[in-house]
């Protein structure tokens, strides 16, 4: 197997990252943490978190679907591992940016600003299913009525997430049945 030198760049940058993470950590201790811990959950979440991965290029084809037509998976999965790639390097979510870009650069169909505005529905998605499940929590009889979070009740909780999500329910089907309309409305 022959290195060429974006290789020697990944594996050195790698080597910098983790360096750069652990320096002042006393690896006896990390150790420790770990002989302690449960291999399968550990194995466990490894494996979940990684499927995810492809779940989230399947999720994207589905977005870009009406401006690229039915992209191949390959690419849409390069840009998605590059994007978490980033994610895990640099804040701010700069990653969307790169998946962006990495889908652009292999596909050439797909402009730069559509592959970041699909990955604006795509985070919109994610907020919604996300406030589904704090909506579901709190719903849960075991869940502590009297409990609250920032000052607000579990009761307001839910009511104020279930008018978000009806909101943002109602919103995404006017774009999507009256596109013109919404489009006037902006």
């Amino acid at each position: 197997m022959r290195l060429d030198w974006r290789a020697v760049f990944g594996i050195a940058l790698s080597v910098f990252l983790l360096w750069f993470t652990l320096r002042g950590v006393d690896l006896r201790e990390v150790w420790e943490i770990l002989a302690g811990s449960n291999a399968w959950l550990w194995a466990a979440c490894t494996i979940t978190a990684t499927a995810i991965f492809p779940l989230r290029a399947r999720r994207w084809r589905a977005i870009l679907a009406p401006l690229a037509g039915r992209l191949p998976f390959a690419p849409l999965w390069h840009a998605t591992a590059i994007g978490m790639m980033v994610n895990n390097v640099f804040p701010a979510r700069a990653g969307e940016l790169a998946r962006a870009f990495a889908l652009s650069r292999e596909r050439r169909e797909v402009r730069f600003t559509a592959a970041f505005a699909s990955l604006a529905v795509d985070r919109l998605f994610d907020g919604v299913v996300v406030l589904l499940l704090m909506l579901l929590a709190t719903l849960d009889p075991r869940f502590p009525a009297d409990a609250t979070i920032l000052g607000a009740t579990a009761a307001g909780i839910a009511a104020t997430a279930g008018l978000v999500l009806g909101g943002v329910a109602v919103a995404l089907a006017m774009l999507a049945y009256a596109p013109g309309a919404v489009i006037g409305l902006v």
